[in-house]
């Protein structure tokens, strides 16, 4: 079984709430985050994105198991699709988008901070190395 590629729903995005991390895999959409002002604040968002969690234990597992099965075209496909694309930090009011196709750095609400990250190495500085389970 390959956890991450069968829970992975469209992004990969680890999200920072409340001191909280967690990684969700969530459609597209919800990366649009100034469609989402309203909901955001009053807390219907994170009741959405809760069916998207994932087990952040499973996934190191994952990676592991797939690193140990020596294949690499398997894992240089997990190394590209299954890592996260998206850091979302909702304390900060903050996205860091290394999703290639949208310009989500450019749909956040007025009074967030974006960026968008070319390089996998940069993106990676934003996420706490407890939370890099692909290492």
């Amino acid at each position: 079984m390959r956890y991450i590629k069968e829970n992975n729903q469209g992004i990969i995005a680890l999200i920072k709430r409340n001191e909280n991390y967690e990684f969700n895999a969530i459609d597209s959409s919800y990366c649009v985050l100034e469609d989402y002002i309203s909901e955001i604040k009053n807390g219907e968002f994170f009741v959405w994105i809760q069916e998207t969690k994932l087990e952040y234990d499973l996934m190191r597992k994952d990676f592991n198991n797939v690193r140990n099965s020596g294949d690499k075209e398997i894992i240089e496909k997990y190394l590209l699709w299954e890592r996260p694309n998206i850091y979302i930090d909702f304390d900060e009011k903050f996205l860091a988008n290394y999703y290639p196709d949208r310009l989500f750095e450019q749909m956040v609400p007025k009074n967030w901070t974006a960026t968008y990250v070319k390089t996998f190495e940069e993106f990676e500085k934003y996420i706490p190395v407890e939370f890099k389970y692909w290492k």
